[in-house]
């Protein structure tokens, strides 16, 4: 048999195959195979498909392809295999078909609007092959493709959402708040910016919610890196709606100290890949506030506005034990707060603005103290500072603080004239805290000693034996 040859020219290719023209057939076959760079190419139950990376929500999708040809020099089914290889940048998009000029690289470019889509790539790819007489064979080939689109959709951290948050109140003895959580794009529950709470010495259990497109993905890997909120690595599922959601464990134990965040370099990040291959697309999860407290308050439900206070403005944020945290505490309401001595000539009120009566135990307005306290128009008198600290301490998880009085009589060493006088503190481990403005917040003494040293003087007598001040805290 006559062999002639045939040159093969194929982007600069060239090599020599021998063929069998006198018998009059056609001794090749030509293909092309879709090759993605490494990594990229998956195999699956619904065949190859290749992963379209995003940088970034605003940037487009890309990867590159090659197509690869093969030549079937008989018909046993041997195959030589072209080293010149046309390479293409694909960037996000749909059914995309292209005819090859022997270019090195092309470039082909859609919209953002294809994210989220599963299409089909299909190249086509013309040869000439050059013998006698010169030929020209097409080949094509297609492979499944999507280019994928996932969001961070939600965030519950409360214990009524799933996590082990603890539930804040939005008003004194009132309702929880709206689940305290994060949600994207305007779908905000309540304010969107409601607080999430967390005791130290914990790792923050939350449950997440994703949205993936196409809906054809089986699951994704999703993992958190930011601060407290920081996960491993975490395999979700995908249901038929495009939902990937579940409960997930943080990776660290939340520091044992009472704190506030989110801190300047705690950017709570999502970052994610499907089936093995990372994505460089990273979503960004919107934390407005989180608190955490060295231990369970009262009923483990601490009140929203009393949070902001004692965090934002009495800055009891640091404190890591409860002895530093209530020294924090008196020292914030004493410098925080105005006070005055019962009567106030100026704007002619007397006794109290927050306590209703003189009633056993005394009916005291907390909710109206610590909102004016947020305001920042708070006046109050030394028995309203005695039950600010023993609520605030109490609800923010630092055990008993016991309020106390003590009365004497008191006379002008002018005018001799007398009067009834008392004066009302608090206790905790047998140290009075006294947050009145000239006291300075936090004592390191013990009640017999304050009150000979810092109450009686010449003018007083008369001294009632100390006593519990008790509270009926309302609205």
């Amino acid at each position: 048999m006559e062999m002639n040859v045939i040159k093969l020219l194929f982007s600069g290719c060239c090599f020599l195959l021998p063929c069998a023209w006198g018998q009059g057939i056609r001794p090749w076959s030509y293909s092309v195979e879709i090759v993605a760079k490494e990594g990229t190419k998956l195999g699956g139950d619904s065949g190859e498909i290749i992963i379209f990376d995003r940088s970034s929500d605003k940037a487009q999708a890309q990867v590159t392809v090659t197509a690869k040809p093969k030549f079937q020099a008989d018909p046993k089914g041997e195959y030589v295999e072209c080293t010149a290889e046309r390479k293409y940048l694909w960037e996000s998009g749909g059914g995309i078909s292209i005819k090859d000029k022997h270019a090195q690289e092309t470039v082909c470019t859609t919209t953002e609007e294809s994210w989220g889509k599963e299409f089909e790539i299909n190249v086509k790819v013309r040869s000439d092959i050059i013998n006698e007489k010169t030929e020209r064979a097409n080949a094509q080939a297609a492979k499944k493709a999507v280019a994928p689109l996932i969001k961070i959709k939600s965030a519950t951290f409360s214990e009524s959402g799933g996590g082990n948050g603890f539930i804040i109140v939005d008003k004194f003895q009132g309702n929880p708040v709206p689940t305290p959580e994060f949600v994207r794009d305007g779908e905000k529950t309540g304010d969107g910016k409601s607080p999430i709470g967390f005791y130290a010495g914990q790792k923050p259990v939350y449950k997440v919610e994703f949205e993936v497109k196409p809906t054809s993905l089986e699951n994704i890997t999703a993992k958190c890196e930011g601060g407290i909120f920081s996960t491993n690595e975490e395999l979700f599922e995908v249901d038929e709606e495009g939902k990937a959601k579940g409960k997930i464990e943080g990776t660290q134990i939340i520091e044992k100290k009472c704190q506030s965040g989110p801190k300047d370099k705690e950017e709570v990040k999502w970052s994610f890949s499907i089936y093995g291959i990372p994505l460089a697309c990273k979503n960004e999860m919107k934390v407005d506030k989180y608190y955490v407290l060295l231990d369970k308050g009262n009923g483990d439900r601490p009140w929203k506005n009393l949070l902001s206070v004692a965090f934002d403005k009495w800055g009891i944020d640091g404190a890591e034990n409860s002895d530093e945290f209530i020294n924090k505490l008196s020292w914030g309401i004493s410098h925080g707060e105005k006070y005055y001595e019962n009567i106030n000539p100026q704007e002619g009120k007397t006794d109290s603005l927050y306590i209703k009566g003189k009633k056993r135990p005394l009916v005291i307005s907390i909710e109206a103290m610590v909102d004016a306290c947020k305001t920042g128009k708070a006046q109050i008198i030394c028995t309203e500072a005695a039950a600010l600290l023993q609520y605030t301490a109490t609800v923010l998880g630092q055990g008993k603080v016991s309020s106390r009085e003590v009365f004497w009589k008191e006379q002008d060493p002018k005018t001799k004239e007398e009067w009834s006088d008392g004066h009302a503190y608090c206790l905790y481990k047998g140290m009075v805290h006294n947050p009145v403005p000239y006291d300075s917040g936090p004592r390191n003494k013990g009640e017999k000693d304050f009150i000979d040293q810092e109450i009686k003087n010449t003018n007083r007598s008369e001294f009632t034996i100390p006593r519990d001040l008790l509270f009926n805290f309302q609205k």
